[in-house]
């Protein structure tokens, strides 16, 4: 996932993580049920 911006200082340093962590949490659930019903 990535997000931009045009302008430099719209983004900081560190931002962002919080969503990275989430989906991290997530995802190994996910793929065990997507890959159960194949």
């Amino acid at each position: 996932v990535l997000f931009t911006s045009r302008d430099a200082s719209h983004y900081q340093q560190g931002q962002g993580t919080q969503l990275l962590h989430e989906i991290a949490l997530m995802l190994p659930e996910l793929l065990e049920r997507w890959i159960e019903r194949v």
